[in-house]
């Protein structure tokens, strides 16, 4: 068997068809996407019936009102304990010291429980309580950044493009090898 050299050009040139595409499978989008919007317009049918139920139900133009009402405050007051939750998580990721559960009058044990338990299982006194540690958290951030000034995102960014007036962002200080 003879070991014959390699035509460096063909070589070069399958490489840069194969880079440029010419080998490679080609996805078809367009089933993806109507299946999506026939999934979406299911969901919306599923959606509109649901409604129509509840306004046969409700005969009455008053009491379609108050049904209404009572959906919008429920999306509102869902939309509240949920950024209540991000809230007191990312709290609890930023401050760790044993000060900040202090300053909140609550275990980290307790507030992990709290966290982890899911919303449909937390009663009104827990919501309540989570609800009384937003205004501490806010108090605490204000005191924090008073007493740790370097800590704040703002000084940082400004110190380092100072520091680093032509220099490119997100790129690792490093030595690279020769």
């Amino acid at each position: 068997m003879q070991n014959s050299p390699v035509n460096r050009t063909d070589f070069a040139s399958s490489l840069t068809n194969c880079i440029n595409g010419a080998y490679m499978a080609k996805t078809n989008f367009t089933k993806v996407e109507d299946l999506l919007e026939a999934q979406l317009a299911k969901m919306e049918a599923k959606e509109l019936g649901k409604l129509a139920d509840i306004a046969q139900k409700v005969e009455r133009p008053e009491m379609r009102k108050l049904v209404e009402k009572a959906s919008i405050a429920a999306a509102k007051n869902e939309i509240d304990r949920t950024s209540l939750i991000h809230a007191i998580h990312q709290a609890t990721k930023k401050f760790k010291e044993p000060s900040f559960y202090t300053a909140l009058g609550i275990t980290s044990e307790e507030i992990q429980t709290l966290l982890d338990t899911p919303r449909e299982n937390l009663t009104n006194q827990q919501w309540s309580k989570m609800q009384e540690m937003r205004p501490k958290i806010v108090e605490y951030k204000k005191d924090f950044s008073k007493t740790h000034p370097e800590a704040a995102d703002e000084t940082l960014v400004k110190k380092e493009r100072t520091k680093h007036l032509n220099k490119r962002f997100n790129v690792k200080d490093r030595w690279l090898p020769l």
